[in-house]
Parts: C-alpha cells; sequence; structure tokens
C-alpha cells in the first residue's frame, strides 16, 4: 500500500459506467498522450500505458462495479490513476491462476510499469501505476 509520487498537471480524467467505456478510454488516453507536448518519452510508452489502464479500469469495473474514474496525471512521469469505491476489496494479484484464465491485470501492471501501487482514500481504493518519460 502507498500512494504514487506527485504530480503537478492532470492530463486528463474519466468516468466508466460499463467495461463498453474502456474503447473510449483507450481513445482519450491516446489522444491524451500524442499531444505535441506530451511526445517525449520511450517508443512504447502510449502502448504500455493504454494496456495498463485498461487493464486497472476494467479490474475496477468487475470487482468492484461502476462507477470508475480514471485520471491521468503527469510531474516527469506519467501516472494513471485508478479509483472506485470497493474499498474492502484489496488488489491482489492470483498466482495460483492458469495462463489464459484472466485475471492477470496487476500482474501486467507490475511488468509494463515502472512503479505499481495502491491506497485507500476514505470511501473505496486507488490503484496506479507510473511510467518515466
Amino acid at each position: 500500500m502507498r500512494r504514487p509520487p506527485g504530480s503537478d498537471e492532470e492530463i486528463g480524467r474519466w468516468r466508466l459506467d460499463d467495461a463498453v467505456q474502456l474503447r473510449c478510454l483507450r481513445a482519450n488516453l491516446t489522444e491524451a498522450l500524442t499531444a505535441p507536448a506530451r511526445r517525449a518519452g520511450p517508443p512504447d510508452l502510449t502502448e504500455r500505458l493504454l494496456i495498463v489502464a485498461t487493464e486497472l479500469a476494467g479490474n475496477a469495473l468487475r470487482h468492484s462495479g461502476p462507477p470508475v474514474v480514471v485520471v491521468l496525471r503527469t510531474d516527469g512521469h506519467v501516472i494513471v490513476d485508478v479509483a472506485d469505491d470497493a474499498g474492502h476489496r484489496l488488489p491482489a494479484v492470483d498466482r495460483q491462476r492458469a495462463p489464459g484464465a484472466g485475471g492477470l491485470g496487476l500482474r501486467l501492471a507490475a511488468e509494463m510499469a515502472e512503479e505499481v501501487g495502491w491506497y485507500p482514500d476514505g470511501t473505496g481504493k486507488h490503484v496506479w501505476a507510473s511510467f518515466t518519460i
């Protein structure tokens, strides 16, 4: 349990009420990350961040239900922060799950991001991932 690095600028905020909106989230994140002012960073940054954001948001919708809020911030890192209202359900990697059985969102996030963490906020929880620009 830990909070993400501090951030200076919110790039975008999206509210998701169902899994169909994950496609729109990916499109909006792509637009936000490829704006001329944000093109710095590793060539695969956008794709890694899209995968992680989609997995974390999908997990939140699946395990806590709507609404889920996804926030993208920057401070020299790009941070995707996914908030839900299920503070009683702690994020956990299922190490016993067979490959192909789904449920690998946190594991993917840990492999693709520089840092991953979570923290409660009084009404729910936030799961976040940080990427170096």
